[in-house]
C-alpha cells in the first residue's frame, strides 16, 4: 500500500519548472515490488503541474523496511489556499452565506489544520482532536469561525483565515525555499481586506 502524507504550499518562483527527476533511497533495491509501486507514484505525482516536490518518509527512509511495509511519502503540492479563501468574498457580498461556509470549513479543515501538523512535526489528521492541539493557535482558529450568520460576521472570517494560513505556511515556505509570492499575495487579498466594500473593479 502507498500511503500520502500531503503538504500543501505556496507555488516555487513565478516561472520556475519542478525537476520531474527523482531518487529513491537505497532501501528500494531489496524489494523490487515495492520499488515499481515507488517509481510508479512518482511519476504519476511529479507529472501533476501542482505538485513541487516529494520525500520518501516511514521505514524506507530509515532503511528499516521489509516485505509487509508501506511506501509512504510526503507530496508537495502548490497550495489554493489563498484563492479559495478570496473566491468567498463574492458569495458573502451576494448573501450566500452557507455556501460561503462551506469553503471557509474546507480551507480550515484541508489547510489549516494540516499545515499546524507539519509544522509541530505530526501526521496530520484533520479536524480530529484539534482542541487539543492548537495551542497557542487557539485564539486565531477560533476567529476563522463566524459569531454569527450574517455578511459582516462572515466577512471577517475570509480575513482570519489568510491571516493564520500566512502564521502557519510561511515558516514552513522558508524552510523549504519556496518563495513567498509576495506581489501576487497582494493583488489577491485585496477583497478580503476590502470587506464588504470590495467590488469586482477595485483596484
Amino acid at each position: 500500500m502507498i500511503g500520502c502524507e500531503i503538504a500543501e504550499l505556496d507555488p516555487p518562483t513565478p516561472g520556475s519548472v519542478p525537476c520531474m527527476d527523482f531518487a529513491l533511497p537505497p532501501a528500494f533495491e531489496r524489494f523490487p515490488r515495492h520499488r515499481a509501486k515507488a517509481e510508479a507514484a512518482c511519476r504519476t505525482a511529479l507529472a501533476d503541474p501542482d505538485v513541487v516536490g516529494m520525500a520518501v518518509t516511514g521505514s524506507f527512509a530509515t532503511g528499516n523496511a521489509d516485505e509487509v511495509s508501506d511506501v509512504d511519502f510526503r507530496v508537495y503540492a502548490r497550495s489554493r489556499a489563498v484563492e479559495t479563501v478570496v473566491a468567498r468574498v463574492p458569495r458573502v457580498l451576494r448573501g450566500e452565506l452557507y455556501e460561503a461556509l462551506d469553503g471557509l470549513q474546507y480551507v480550515r479543515g484541508q489547510v489549516l489544520f494540516r499545515l499546524l501538523a507539519l509544522g509541530r512535526g505530526d501526521r496530520p489528521s484533520g479536524r480530529r482532536r484539534a482542541e487539543a492541539v492548537v495551542g497557542a493557535h487557539a485564539d486565531a482558529f477560533a476567529r476563522t469561525v463566524p459569531i454569527a450568520l450574517e455578511r459582516s460576521a462572515v466577512m471577517e472570517a475570509p480575513r482570519a483565515e489568510m491571516d493564520l494560513y500566512r502564521r502557519l505556511a510561511d515558516p514552513l515556505l522558508a524552510q523549504h525555499g519556496v518563495d513567498l509570492a509576495t506581489e501576487a499575495r497582494i493583488v489577491t487579498l485585496r477583497a478580503p481586506e476590502a470587506g464588504l466594500e470590495w467590488t469586482p473593479g477595485s483596484a
